[in-house]
């Protein structure tokens, strides 16, 4: 099933922060890889939540960020609705860092990787993920600042000690 409209979006938004909080209490040993994963994905669903907001509604088909009319890509990426739609470069900045880190953790098996996945990096995605909730306070919801109030909970995620 693919999400189609702002509360879709939301839901899922909080169900991957959900994730993320009772794997951060419950998984031992730690997957900060799949950690990071989960925190990009709530952050996918967010950005689709308000791209989902406007008149017309937008859909992104893609992750990218390059204009579709210089692509052969099929429809149009999220990263380029950011950029040339919104036109908000913290947004564009914290989902292409994001974006960048679960590519990393899904797609390159461990002992490839240019380091391994530790708490510092999920702590670094979640000050990313912070800056997209903040960009998209406009469809924040009850039930998404519930997931993200259960999230800050996890001390660990959030301090920088």
């Amino acid at each position: 099933m693919q999400a189609t409209d702002k509360d879709e979006h939301i839901a899922l938004a909080a169900s991957n922060l959900q994730f993320l909080a009772s794997a951060a209490e419950r998984v031992r040993p730690r997957k900060f890889d799949w950690e990071v994963v989960a925190i990009f994905y709530a952050a996918v669903h967010v950005i689709e939540a308000l791209l989902a907001s406007r008149k017309p509604p937008l859909h992104s088909r893609n992750h990218g960020d390059k204009d579709p009319r210089e692509t052969r890509s099929k429809g149009v990426g999220r990263g380029w609705y950011i950029r040339s739609v919104l036109n908000d470069r913290d947004l564009f900045g914290a989902h292409k860092f994001l974006y960048s880190e679960s590519i990393q953790a899904r797609y390159v098996m461990p002992n490839l990787r240019r380091r391994r996945f530790r708490l510092r990096h999920v702590r670094k995605a979640m000050e990313k993920l912070q800056v997209i909730r903040k960009q998209c306070f406009s469809v924040s919801t009850a039930i998404l600042d519930e997931a993200f109030d259960n999230v800050l909970q996890c001390s660990d995620l959030t301090s920088t000690n």
